[in-house]
């Protein structure tokens, strides 16, 4: 009994110091379409629930290496999640809660176990670091490649079933209905809670050996073959909107597609494990011993370290940056005359103090005008609908245009280097020349790295948010002449704007490119 007094007030000082994992945080808990559909970290309790359950599972394991330890390996572990954890608090980034613990678990294991431990302790901790979620900029481009994906196998089994669709970027028509694949609709939920249910299928089945693991590698597939058939059953549907519509709920279908995921996932796991007959590899039987009093006294001193630091208070919030850029890029100058697009919140998201604006010039007696679309659009995470343009997204000009082709070219007169795409809608012969860029951005895993540590929270803050710009110009055709005239159009146009272009946030010198 008294063995147990001391590792039982460490769990409770842990549950103090680690409160925003167990909901008891100040934001409200995600509702199950969240949890099922839209991108993010896996709630904290189910994450501690699974990731527990594999600890206990390992119990025997961990009380038969208790006589070996590895301080070598637990001190810098444990150094990194209490790291982790500080600036966890001061940052108000909760997720990295959750690897901090796993962390911590991670140095207990070596501290009380050894190396023998600290194996035990890797796919429990892999479970924790689940609660991280992907950081918004790979969040993000992952969410778009997924739904350009999905839309093409959705697609493919329409029409290997006979059923005619048209198929552009992420829209599918079929017969008079439109389906517009969201980002709901891109299956990355789906991935994450299935490859979750493959561990725990995996950890039933752990005394098969290894080829358990197919499990696990089967489940990110599977999620996304499962979800492409659901998209493609909506959009079939003789009322998709009923189904998928803004007002629609998608928990049913979710909660289907992660049933029949999980019954393939443990109907795999079972075939691999008996029907198979694996033999797991004889070991000798467990031998219980004692751990050392003065590891127990670490790990209370290092959970009542952690419950202490839980009360650093946070950084001071910065006052929110103005945006003004707006009113700088007028609505008209010289031939060029302009009115506001309504913007599709489905695809761009919240364009956060941004704008969408379509300017027309004369281009002659006898010549139809000519147009050339600017989208300028802010990250602010505030938004309760996100802005998601900060992608390879920014190059598409709607959701039902597919980007054919795309390449580096530098824009001499704003002194930045864009993305200059070629893109076709899915239902015409329409094309259009797009240029894309964005000022002040670091590259996809820069930035992601500086979302996951929560650096814009802390006195390390960039001066302005995260800017996207798109400048686009429709051809009625794709042949070279054409093309050839609507990159003129936004030459002209970048000529005209310069100045007005070049007041919005712009890199700092050491992030531009030679």
């Amino acid at each position: 009994m008294r063995e147990m007094l001391v590792p039982a007030l460490a769990a409770l000082l842990g549950i103090v110091a680690y409160a925003p994992m167990f909901g008891f945080s100040r934001g409200a808990a995600p509702s199950p379409e969240e949890v099922l559909f839209l991108p993010g970290a896996l709630p904290g309790p189910l994450v501690l629930g699974v990731a527990g359950f594999l600890l206990w599972r390992r119990r025997s394991a961990f009380r038969s290496l208790a006589g070996a330890s590895a301080p070598r390996l637990a001190v810098p572990l444990g150094a990194l999640g209490v790291a982790l954890f500080v600036w966890a608090r001061l940052t108000g980034g909760d997720p990295l809660l959750a690897a901090s613990l796993a962390a911590i678990v991670l140095g207990a294991a070596a501290l009380g176990s050894g190396v023998g431990g600290l194996r035990h302790a890797a796919v429990p901790a892999l479970v924790l670091g689940m609660g991280v979620g992907l950081p918004k900029p790979l969040a993000d481009e992952v969410l778009w490649q997924l739904q350009l994906l999905t839309a093409s196998l959705a697609a493919w089994l329409l029409e290997a079933i006979g059923r005619p669709v048209v198929h552009g970027g992420v829209i599918l028509v079929v017969g008079e209905h439109s389906f517009h694949v969201i980002d709901g609709c891109s299956g990355l939920g789906g991935v994450t809670l299935l490859t979750l249910v493959a561990l725990v299928v995996r950890e039933l089945f752990r005394d098969a050996g290894r080829r358990v693991w197919w499990v696990v590698a089967s489940a990110p597939p599977l999620g996304l073959a499962l979800n492409a058939v659901r998209v493609a059953y909506v959009a079939a549907s003789p009322d998709p909107e009923a189904l998928a519509g803004v007002q629609g709920d998608h928990t049913p279908q979710g909660i289907a597609v992660l049933m029949a995921g999980t019954v393939t996932l443990y109907g795999m796991g079972l075939l691999l494990a008996r029907v198979l007959r694996a033999t797991p590899a004889a070991s000798p039987a467990p031998v219980a011993t004692r751990a050392r009093p003065h590891r127990r006294i670490a790990l209370l001193a290092l959970a009542a370290s952690l419950a202490a630091l839980s009360l650093l208070p946070p950084f001071p919030e910065a006052a929110p940056a103005p945006r003004r850029f707006e009113a700088s890029i007028p609505d008209q100058r010289g031939v060029w005359t302009s009115e506001r697009t309504t913007s599709q919140a489905m695809f761009h998201g919240a364009l956060s103090g941004g704008f969408h604006r379509r300017y027309r010039r004369d281009a002659g007696p006898g010549r139809p005008p000519e147009f050339v679309d600017l989208l300028v659009g802010f990250e602010d995470a505030s938004t309760p609908v996100t802005f998601r343009m900060l992608s390879s997204k920014l190059a598409s000009p709607g959701p039902e245009w597919s980007v054919l082709e795309r390449r580096r070219e530098r824009i001499f007169l704003l002194d930045v280097e864009a993305e200059r795409a070629l893109a076709s809608a899915g239902r015409d012969e329409r094309h259009a020349v797009v240029y894309a860029w964005r000022p002040g951005d670091r590259g996809l895993w820069a930035e992601s790295w500086r979302a996951l540590l929560a650096l814009d929270r802390s006195p390390l803050r960039r001066e302005h948010p995260r800017v996207a710009v798109r400048l686009s110009s429709v051809s009625p055709h794709d042949g070279q002449l054409a093309l050839d005239f609507a990159k003129q159009r936004l030459d002209a146009f970048i000529g005209d704007f310069r100045e007005a272009l070049l007041s919005l946030p712009a890199a700092p010198p050491a992030a531009r490119r030679p």
